[in-house]
């Protein structure tokens, strides 16, 4: 099932942008363990404070919660969107808590549009991955990819190819950016599969997943298209034992849309 909102975690080009310009994009993207940080609070100051250390332009968040107990009752996007002021996208994957649970974009460009794509899941746990067009230029749109991979083999296969294909066949390979903890390693089939189409950005493949002690595993990504119109100028992973588990992985992405655009 996909649902169109008003409001993405892809990168797609749908405009006319003029020939030999290129547009720098900031992205970062964070599994945020629904705002609980090292010592068990919920601690919305100290993430907000490592998203804006990095000033990014779009933000993927996966673990984000919403008016739940555990959470205090807080609207997690919108305490990030005001603290590091961007605009938040929550997208729903579930009810939980006497609130929601689910992902978040904040974006510092216009988001014209959001499709949300509900991934197969062969248990009643429902996960949803989030497309955003987001115009990062008068007449230049971009989509904005915001996913976040069950830990069950089988069904994060097919969740990965649910998210090629929206690609390939929804998209038409347009420029895409695709974020998020896709709780595989780089070695696993699923995502090989995606490294067909996409590229990694961090070229070191730095370790991601847990914070702490130390990570031992890459799980968290920021892909894009193997195409000539991308490059990446710079990439970082911050690992902050003392907030979520997962590091947060940042790229700055230089895009030069080609003068045929799909």
């Amino acid at each position: 099932m996909r649902l169109a909102l008003l409001f993405l975690c892809f990168v797609i080009s749908t405009g006319l942008p003029a020939q030999d310009k290129t547009f720098t994009i900031r992205v970062l993207t964070y599994n945020i363990y629904h705002g609980e940080v090292a010592d068990g609070t919920i601690n919305i100051d100290m993430l907000a404070s490592i998203i804006k250390e990095v000033n990014p332009d779009l933000v993927a968040l996966q673990e984000v919660d919403k008016h739940t107990q555990r959470a205090g009752g807080i609207d997690i996007t919108d305490e990030l969107a005001r603290r590091t002021g961007l605009k938040g996208y929550f997208v729903k994957h579930r009810d939980f808590q006497g609130g929601e649970y689910g992902n978040a974009i904040l974006s510092r460009f216009p988001v014209t549009d959001v499709d949300v794509l509900e991934g197969y899941h062969s248990r009643p746990s429902i996960i949803t991955f989030a497309f955003a067009l987001v115009e990062i230029a008068p007449d230049v749109e971009i989509v904005f990819g915001c996913t976040h991979l069950t830990t069950r083999e089988d069904d994060r296969k097919v969740q990965a190819h649910q998210v090629r294909d929206y690609y390939v066949a929804d998209r038409n390979r347009a420029p895409m950016i695709l974020t998020g903890d896709l709780n595989a390693e780089p070695h696993h089939d699923e995502i090989k599969m995606l490294l067909n189409e996409f590229a990694e950005a961090d070229t070191t493949w730095a370790n991601t997943f847990p914070s702490r002690p130390a990570a031992t595993k890459k799980i968290d990504y920021i892909l894009y298209p193997r195409t000539s119109e991308w490059t990446v100028k710079e990439t970082r992973v911050l690992c902050r034992a003392e907030a979520s588990d997962h590091c947060a992985v940042f790229a700055v992405l230089e895009y030069a849309p080609s003068s045929g655009v799909r």
